[in-house]
Formats: structure tokens, C-alpha cells, sequence
């Protein structure tokens, strides 16, 4: 039994951190992006989580961070959500950009079942994040806009 809970978290751990990789680069890819283009890494997750039942169980939180020209600051351009929000705040950005340019932050829960799961009803999760920076440091858009409801968060349905 022991065996088969280590298994599933493995393969959890695995498939997670090489989603939210993977996703991170591909919203970092262009300097631009779409509420589609977060629904289709979400409804694609399935794909790149192959070994899981990853759609129904994934949350992810995709958002671009601005660095202020003068300060170097971190500060919201824009986040979006499918599922829960998952929790962090600007200084986690901090150093991670270049002043005026911008980086994407890619989060996900992801719920896996597991033996303990289903002997205790306690439903084990595990969470990553990565970060990836646009070509040449440039600023992030979302749906054409560098800023969207003042870098809080905005809640996509599923695809």
C-alpha cells in the first residue's frame, strides 16, 4: 500500500512540475497573449500530463509581472484562473526581471487521488510554479492590453 501512495505521488510530482515548466515557457513564448491561449493550456494539460486525469484536477494560475522602469519593482500587468487562485505575492518576483520588462508566473494545483484519499476522504494536492521571461525582456500583454483589472486575478471558465 505504501508502495502504490509513493507511486502516485511520484507520478504526480513528475507530470506537475513538467507541466507548469512547459506551460511557463509557452506563456513566456510571445509577448503577447489570450484568455483562449490560457483555456487552451488548461484543456491541453491532459496531453502534457499524460500518466493522469490532469483537467479535471488541475488548477492553474497564469500571470505577467511588470517590473516599474525606474524602480525595478515588481507589480501586476494582468492574471488570469482557471480553478482557485494559488497564493503568492509581488516580492516572490523580485530580481526575477528586468527593470521596465516583465515575466510570467505559471502555477498549478494539481488534486491526485491516491489509497490515503480514498481511506481518509482527505484529498491530497501538490503545487508548482514557474517563471519564464518573455523574448528580449519585453512587456507582456494580455488580449492586447499591458494592464487588465488592475493585475487581479480574472477567473476563465474551463475550455
Amino acid at each position: 500500500m505504501l508502495a502504490a501512495e509513493a507511486l502516485a505521488f511520484l507520478r504526480a510530482r513528475d507530470d506537475s512540475m513538467r507541466f507548469v515548466r512547459q506551460a511557463a515557457h509557452l506563456a513566456a513564448s510571445e509577448t503577447s497573449q489570450s484568455d483562449g491561449f490560457i483555456r487552451l493550456l488548461h484543456q491541453r494539460s491532459v496531453d502534457m500530463m499524460t500518466s493522469l486525469d490532469a483537467a479535471r484536477h488541475l488548477d492553474l494560475d497564469v500571470t505577467a509581472i511588470g517590473f516599474d522602469a525606474e524602480t525595478g519593482q515588481p507589480y501586476p500587468r494582468w492574471r488570469r484562473t482557471i480553478g482557485e487562485e494559488i497564493w503568492f505575492t509581488m516580492t516572490d518576483a523580485s530580481g526575477r526581471g528586468e527593470r521596465g520588462g516583465s515575466v510570467v508566473r505559471v502555477a498549478v494545483r494539481y488534486r491526485y487521488p491516491s489509497l490515503v484519499s480514498a481511506l481518509t476522504g482527505i484529498r491530497l494536492s501538490r503545487r508548482d510554479k514557474a517563471w519564464a521571461a518573455p523574448p528580449l525582456g519585453a512587456a507582456m500583454t494580455l488580449n492586447g492590453l499591458s494592464r487588465d483589472n488592475e493585475g487581479r486575478a480574472r477567473a476563465l471558465p474551463p475550455a
